[in-house]
């Protein structure tokens, strides 16, 4: 137990109240953030309660408790938080039970304190007559803004009190004993009233697993930083991340800034998501994510008493578009958006409103070729189906083509039978198109979506296809973009809240109704109302680390008000490990939780865009306040080091917070997804230190293909991959990058023609997604087309090349520098899919071949003219068309069960006639109804990217019904060639006897002084003539001699003896043909054969 002198204490600067964090996007930000901590104020004791859109007095009804027991007459220190010094001074006043004020406790109608914005206490004291069910109110100046009509800009917080006499012990304790006239406080509370609590005291309250520790000064809150393995409020939860060795490789790498890297990985089998933030920053950090069919109904959790949901209809209550400002001026009449963050990019589109007449008039400029098209669209969700669209082109005689169209599906979009679009213009200059074109806010036409206050739309940027100016069809297109938010074109005559002219907002919160004071949140429920703002309704995960300690919470935020954890919605701690460190100047934090929730304070993390926002804070000695705050234009501040570090309060400047549209499972996908995907390497890094680290991973879907790039770089060099049939650098594909010293990236995309720099593609299709550098290792993340169409670029669709790798040379804004290490150029050709890798994927789900089935389909195409190269498969033009077609259609099929790939095996006059192989796996009946499946589906979207299919014309290609003529011709013919084999054999062997018995005959005959030649008389035997024919044949071939070629020739028509001459009175011996080089014996064919 602790003792706290009961007499209250003038040095109050020692009292310990609670510490705050805000967390805000890219586009706005939080202030504000003051909040009673004793009294304590009312449940839930948020703080960013003000004057715009909270109900007053207090921002927050009865009923919810705590109330605190006074003694009337007696002196009392309030004391309260802030998180933003604001100009400005405060107010305490004290309310009746019906929250109508009856006394000022500052004692003057005015407000104090305004030369110190840092204080955050006062002593005050209370009236001698009681007050039952009366409130303490603290109102608080936000002097550098203006609240327009409503006057001053205010914050207010309340506390519940009963002031009367003959209060017990234990009500004058917060429940604890008193002794000796003092409270006896129990752990982890403090405080002459035991009214401050913390996570802990000492180090022991930290479970012997860490220590105890506060910011120094007047205003801090302890927090136990718990050791490696341990996480929670007092480190008593144990976690599975128990070492400081992290291997940075496994986890997908995002940027969010120059200072702030986001990792993360999901974790499968677990079904959890596992994240390191690492930033550069000595103090907190936090990250959060919110489902992005969120809508301003999701503020009414929790639900407070006494209100009431606010209307369904979003546009019945105007929204404030910003912080108030100090000025009131016109919403602007003009706006922008591009589809990057770079200075140059290639699709920006610009408006101008004309206030007199409700004209919005476009421009849209995009990097195309005269031969391309470009297009601005509205969308309700970044998707292409129920998009209003404005697509046109420049031809090469400056000739412009814009049309007001609509899109109903992911298909070309159709034409608008009413052209709402005037005053349209164009240009093309040095490979970049212009449109410009006039349109009401509102045309009144169903396929036109309104622009009026209240509408807002993703603006969609797409670019890059082909067209025919014939028909005015338009092809498939090479990028789209969607912006990642919704973006208002208000009336710009309004004077309504007026956005910062430092840091614009996006849509918030709505605007009060009537009088002001009286802020209601519109919608119903979670997916009702208006836009919210980022902070809105975000589940978050906040940490801060001291050299190899950390602590890690789950928390909430129902609105701009510093998140909370869980617990103080009713919520609970859903990390299953959370840990962090100091390395470097690096602060780490680390954490895991599941993917499935149950509680309304988390958002389940799926396969799906979220809206994702993060921050740290401000830096020690180094904080920014725009526009300045009253800590710099105050000189007499208590409290000079304001933000200290783990101290959570404003985060500060736009460098320190953001947000943007993420989904955690790209990259991050289960080992079990569809044949058409694919995860390979090249190359190998062992850590950030590794001098010879080179490494490149690459995964693809039907259309694009991303590849990551490691290189050991020193900080001015570049690092680049190519692509080239041949292992040489000249005619090489080639994407090079770099990170400079402040932290930007770099991706271009370049040809190499001989060896020498590469020159710059007129055509960029690289496009940067993330990038960061680890020691002296560099990592760039990007992707392409898998087919670009762009003739410097080599299509990876279903195609094998040498992956070329490079680096160490020096860059500048648009050169390189010769490469200072010969290029790694892989040994074998890399194939995608992935066939041929040096390195085989681990991830391949392909099916064997004895468990596939083809089947054989067509469809005919009717918007693609024939050509004759079509009908070569070697063609330029045949790949082209069947690699367009085998992406579109795995794209349309690879969802049905069974399904494992397509063939295209042949084009046909007709237009074209595509025939192709559907590719299934499974027993008959799976794959009957699987290929099934796969052709009605074709036949019911009959659209394939950029083409236009026949719907009658998709249909199964029946195998070919054996030729039974052909057939028995066949067998007739092989059974005459057998028996032709038989007789020919036969006769042979007939032929061979005959001779046989002849010789033996003639050796019987020969007189004794006959000897053959190349023998001699000695050697003549009479028993030579009774050799047998084996033995014979032997001999003859012995001496290479044969008897027959030296026997006498015989006229013809001579008779012989022999008795098998009897062909014509010829011997078999004895036929002879003559020529002009003289007479060739033709029986010496037989007798070879014989022998």
């Amino acid at each position: 137990m602790v003792r706290a002198a009961m007499a209250l204490d003038n040095s109050a600067c020692t009292i310990r109240v609670l510490s705050f964090l805000v967390l805000v996007n890219l586009v706005s930000e939080t202030k504000g953030h003051v909040s009673l901590t004793y009294p304590p104020a009312r449940k839930y004791a948020l703080d960013f309660l003000d004057n715009l859109r909270t109900t007053g007095p207090c921002g927050i009804p009865k009923g919810l408790g705590p109330t605190t027991s006074l003694v009337p007459g007696s002196r009392i220190n309030v004391t309260w938080s802030i998180a933003y010094p604001h100009r400005g001074g405060y107010q305490l006043n004290l309310l009746d039970a019906n929250e109508e004020p009856i006394y000022n406790l500052t004692l003057g109608d005015g407000f104090i304190g305004s030369s110190d914005p840092t204080r955050r206490y006062q002593e005050v004291t209370l009236p001698t007559e009681e007050c039952r069910n009366c409130s303490i109110q603290l109102v608080r100046q936000a002097g550098e803004w203006s609240a327009g009509s409503c006057g001053q800009y205010l914050f207010w917080s309340c506390a519940d009190v009963n002031i009367a006499s003959g209060a017990s012990a234990s009500e004058l304790c917060n429940g604890f004993p008193m002794e000796n006239g003092a409270c006896v406080c129990g752990k982890p509370y403090s405080g002459t009233r035991c009214q401050y609590k913390d996570d802990c005291q000492s180090d022991g309250d930290c479970s012997g697993r860490g220590i105890c520790s506060a910011s120094e000064g007047f205003y801090h809150q302890r927090h136990c930083f718990c050791d490696i393995g341990f996480f929670g409020k007092r480190c008593e939860r144990e976690s599975s991340i128990k070492s400081l060795s992290l291997d940075l490789m496994k986890y997908t790498h995002t940027d969010l800034s120059p200072r702030f890297q986001l990792l993360h990985r999901i974790l499968h089998r677990e079904q959890e998501i596992e994240v390191v933030l690492k930033v550069k920053t000595e103090t907190w950090v936090g990250v959060g994510w919110r489902p992005p069919s969120f809508r301003s109904g999701c503020q009414h959790f929790p639900q407070l008493p006494g209100t009431s949901l606010g209307s369904t209809d979003s546009t019945s209550e105007p929204e404030v578009t910003s912080e108030p400002e100090t000025t009131a001026e016109p919403v602007s009449c003009t706006g922008s958006a591009k589809s990057c963050t770079d200075a140059s990019c290639p699709y920006e589109v610009s408006w101008i409103q004309d206030p007199t007449n409700d004209d919005v008039t476009f421009t849209v400029s995009a990097q195309v070729q005269s031969t391309e098209w470009l297009a601005l669209g509205f969308s309700s969700d970044q998707s292409m189906p129920n998009t209003d669209v404005y697509l046109g082109w420049v031809d090469a005689s400056q000739n412009v083509v814009i049309k007001d169209r609509f899109a109903t599906q992911k298909s070309e979009p159709t034409i608008d039978a009413v052209q709402n679009i005037y005053n349209t213009s164009g240009s093309f200059v040095n490979g970049s198109t212009t449109l410009k074109f006039t349109r009401k806010r509102n045309t009144g036409d169903q396929s036109d979506f309104p622009l009026t206050d209240g509408n807002c739309w993703y603006f969609m940027m797409a670019w890059g296809g082909t067209y025919n100016a014939n028909d005015g069809s338009a092809s498939y297109h090479k990028q789209r973009v969607a912006s990642s938010d919704k973006i208002c074109i208000s009336t710009c005559e309004s004077t309504a809240e007026p956005e910062s002219t430092a840091e614009p907002e996006s849509t918030a919160e709505p605007e009060p109704t009537g009088t002001c004071g009286r802020g209601v949140f519109a919608g119903t429920s979670d997916t009702t109302g208006n836009t919210p703002h980022p902070m809105d309704c975000t589940d978050m995960v906040i940490g801060a680390a001291r050299g190899m300690r950390s602590w890690v919470g789950d928390y909430y935020t129902r609105g701009r008000s510093t998140p909370q954890r869980d617990g103080f919605y009713g919520g609970s701690e859903s990390l299953t490990a959370a840990g962090g460190f100091e390395k470097d100047g690096y602060t780490y934090i680390l954490f895991r939780r599941k993917l499935k929730v149950a509680e309304r304070t988390d958002h389940e993390i799926s396969d799906n865009y979220m809206n994702l926002i993060w921050a740290q804070g401000q830096d020690a000695g180094s904080y920014v306040h725009t526009p300045a705050a009253g800590i710099e234009v105050e000189a007499n501040i208590s409290d000079k080091n304001f933000y200290k570090p783990d101290d959570l309060k404003y985060h500060g400047p736009r460098e320190h917070r953001g947000t943007r549209t993420f989904n955690f499972f790209d990259g991050n996908r289960e080992n079990t997804a569809p044949p058409n995907l694919c995860n390979n390497k090249w190359g190998r890094c062992l850590d950030n230190s590794d001098v010879n680290c080179f490494l490149v991973t690459w995964i693809y879907d039907t259309n694009q293909i991303t590849f990551t790039i490691k290189a050991y770089l020193e900080r001015d060099q570049w690092v680049g991959i190519g692509f080239n049939e041949n292992p040489t650098m000249p005619g090489t594909d080639v994407i090079v990058g770099w990170r400079t010293e402040n932290g930007e990236a770099v991706i271009q995309d370049r040809k190499a023609t001989a060896y020498a720099q590469p020159p710059l593609d007129s055509q960029q299709d690289a496009t940067l997604i993330s990038s960061s550098r680890v020691d002296s290792v560099t990592t760039l993340n990007f992707s392409r087309p898998l087919i670009t169409n762009d003739k410097d670029d080599i299509s990876l669709s279903y195609n094998c090349v040498h992956f070329i790798y490079a680096k160490g040379g020096k860059y500048s804004s648009n050169s390189i520098s010769y490469h200072d290490n010969t290029p790694i150029i892989s040994t074998k050709k890399i194939c995608i899919p992935c066939t041929g890798v040096e390195e085989p994927s681990t991830t391949s789900t392909e099916v064997p071949a004895s468990q596939r089935t083809n089947v054989r389909s067509e469809f005919k195409i009717t918007n693609t003219p024939w050509d004759s190269k079509l009908g070569d498969a070697t063609s330029q033009e045949f790949r082209t068309l069947a690699d367009k077609l085998h992406t579109a259609l795995l794209s349309l099929l690879t969802s049905i069960p069974g399904f494992v790939d397509v063939k295209i095996l042949r084009f046909r006059r007709g237009s074209v006639i595509v025939e192709f192989d559907v590719i299934m796996a499974g027993d008959e009946g799976a794959v009957a109804q699987g290929s099934t499946a796969a052709l009605e589906k074709l036949r019911t979207e009959g659209q394939l990217a950029e083409f236009t299919v026949d719907k009658d014309s998709v249909k199964l290609v029946p195998a070919k019904a054996p030729d039974e003529k052909s057939t028995l011709t066949v067998t007739l013919i092989i059974i005459i060639a057998i028996s032709a084999a038989g007789v020919l054999l036969i006769l042979v062997l007939g032929i061979c006897n005959c001779i046989r018995n002849r010789q033996q005959t003639e050796k019987q005959n020969t007189p004794d002084d006959y000897v053959p030649m190349n023998t001699t008389a000695g050697n003549r035997n009479t028993d030579s003539m009774k050799l047998s024919y084996e033995e014979w044949s032997k001999q003859q071939q012995e001496y290479n001699n044969p008897t027959f070629d030296n026997a006498p020739y015989t006229s013809l028509g001579s008779q012989s003896s022999n008795p098998y001459t009897g062909l014509g009175s010829q011997s078999s011996d004895n036929l002879v043909s003559k020529d002009d080089s003289g007479t060739k014996e033709q029986g010496t064919f037989i007798r070879h054969f014989c022998e």
